[in-house]
């Protein structure tokens, strides 16, 4: 166990967050920010949101960055380094989606090692001693992705089809901007989808993770979701309703941070890098079938995390007389969003095919970090799979 604070990260939530992250870039001492986002944040008005918010101060976006794909991409990644050192910046500000998310944290590790290439990790790990600070500023847009508190950053090199991961501190962010003006409609499945993927994050934080420092974010995310989730995908144009999903999302996502290592987390990465699919929905069905499959863990016969959950929205199940297991009212959440919202994810819904279980079996064998675990063996991840297909 590390006695580390993991989520040392800063949030800023209200009508005037984004305003108040100019006092956060001055109290960091950086007057020249990078600007890095999406297509999407250029096309919806974030980003003309943020300058509305940057007007009058006396910070200047030294250089705009709108170019982002879809994915975190080494192209990405190196060319906002090269145009960082080259205009001066002082810090980065993320305007964007996961893609956004995960390219200016490895941009950041870039920076502080003083290293031009990703490849220079092929063969050298993250040094001990960063020769410069670069502090980053996130500010996720519609419903976040839950990566924007980690330490852990991955990018993809398209050409050689190749995955660069890192965990590390040099992955860290400073501020998180959850604003009202960020969120748009999207449409409810997509919602149910963000939110059970928090949920899952928030759950699996609270039960798995050794960090103390963890479990009241994740407290915080589900005693959100369990008050705005259902109501979020029923009237998805409210917005101060989108905005607290957005914030249970940011929440869960740090509950859930330090776990990177994770079977779950490990299997939603084999499965998301094979088949491009969403992330989200892998996370939560992959989680729902892993609580199954623990029914008589002692972990899921916590009363407190059941009536956590069961404390507003999903009423605590009784069976004989006494409290409901923590997977009851886990199901029970997944039946609440499946009345009001088409969501019955499977696996073969999503396009995984049943013959490639034997190779996500063996990869995720292959990268888990801790090879003494019983259930990083093929009969357990093989029978997962089957359950969540």
């Amino acid at each position: 166990m590390r006695n580390s604070v993991e989520n040392d990260v800063k949030f800023l939530i209200g009508d005037t967050a984004l305003e108040n992250l100019m006092f956060e870039l001055r109290l960091n001492g950086c007057k020249t920010p990078m600007l890095v986002c999406d297509d999407m944040a250029n096309r919806l008005g974030y980003k003309r949101e943020l300058f509305r918010a940057v007007d009058g101060s006396d910070c200047d976006l030294a250089y705009i960055d709108q170019k982002i794909a879809d994915i975190a991409t080494i192209d990405d990644v190196e060319r906002i380094a090269r145009a960082y050192v080259a205009g001066g910046c002082d810090c980065i500000i993320g305007l964007g989606r996961k893609a956004v998310v995960q390219t200016t944290k490895c941009a950041k590790v870039l920076l502080r090692e003083g290293v031009s290439n990703l490849s220079h990790y092929d063969d050298c790990p993250i040094g001990k001693y960063p020769v410069r600070d670069v502090p980053l500023f996130l500010v996720p847009t519609n419903f976040a992705s839950g990566s924007e508190c980690s330490d852990t950053a991955r990018v993809y090199d398209t050409k050689r089809n190749k995955i660069y991961s890192f965990d590390t501190s040099y992955a860290s962010t400073q501020v998180v901007v959850v604003d009202k003006r960020m969120t748009d409609i999207v449409p409810p499945k997509a919602i149910a989808s963000y939110g059970l993927c928090a949920f899952a994050m928030a759950c699996a934080g609270y039960l798995y993770e050794s960090q103390v420092f963890s479990k009241p974010y994740a407290e915080a995310a589900i005693e959100l979701l369990n008050d705005t989730l259902i109501p979020c995908i029923v009237h998805n144009a409210d917005r101060s309703k989108r905005t607290s999903m957005m914030a249970a999302v940011v929440l869960a996502g740090c509950g859930y941070g330090n776990l990177h290592k994770h079977l779950l987390t490990e299997m939603t990465d084999a499965i998301s890098d094979r088949y491009r699919i969403n992330y989200n929905n892998v996370f939560a069905i992959l989680f729902r079938q892993y609580v199954r499959l623990h029914d008589n863990d002692p972990q899921l016969m916590s009363e407190l995390l059941a009536s956590l959950i069961g404390e507003h929205e999903c009423a605590m199940c009784t069976r004989a007389g006494r409290p409901a297991k923590t997977l009851e009212t886990i199901e029970q959440v997944y039946a609440n969003v499946s009345e009001v919202v088409d969501y019955h994810e499977r696996l073969s819904t999503m396009g995984v095919e049943r013959s490639h279980f034997a190779a996500l079996a063996q990869q995720v064998i292959a990268t888990h970090g801790d090879k003494s675990d019983p259930e990083a063996a093929y009969s357990f991840l093989s029978q997962w799979l089957e359950r969540c297909y």
